[in-house]
């Protein structure tokens, strides 16, 4: 018999209120860009990544750095802890997200935890991002704890 497993999708983080869609993300590379010279309605008909390149003016790593630097310094207020801590606290053994943001990562015992740093019996770097790198949830002084997985390399 397997691992129970929840999967969280990027729906958490915009109910949280944590992060945009990706079109609100890419609009916002735009208006942030004093180079950009199109209207934003201009590139909705382009591919995801096209657009992303056209709102930044080809300046995809630098965006995206500025993107995962606010994304780590935002604080839930206590109402989102609740509810992170209620979903790390249903009974699955495993949560797997593809999330890009760190809402699960605050509801951990050590919230200065980014992305995936455990496997089993071997430990990795804070900054690897292996996908069978896992953070420890402990929750409630409990000695068992679930394992949080970002599910993207």
């Amino acid at each position: 018999m397997g691992n129970d497993v929840l999967f969280i999708g990027n729906g958490i983080a915009r109910t949280l209120e944590v992060t945009k869609d990706w079109d609100g993300i890419i609009k916002k590379f735009a208006e942030g860009n004093s180079t950009f010279k199109h209207n934003y309605e201009d590139i909705k008909n382009m591919p995801y990544s096209m657009r992303v390149v056209v709102a930044t003016s080809d300046n995809v790593d630098k965006a995206m750095k500025s993107l995962c630097n606010e994304l780590k310094s935002q604080k839930l207020d206590n109402e989102q802890k609740e509810l992170v801590f209620k979903i790390l606290n249903l009974p699955f053994d495993d949560i797997l997200t593809t999330n890009y943001t760190y809402e699960l990562e605050r509801g951990t015992n050590d919230q200065s935890i980014y992305r995936c740093r455990y496997t089993e019996g071997h430990k990795f770097s804070k900054n690897d991002f292996n996908l069978f790198g896992y953070i420890p949830v402990q929750l409630n002084n409990n000695e068992k704890h679930n394992r949080l997985f970002h599910g993207f390399k």
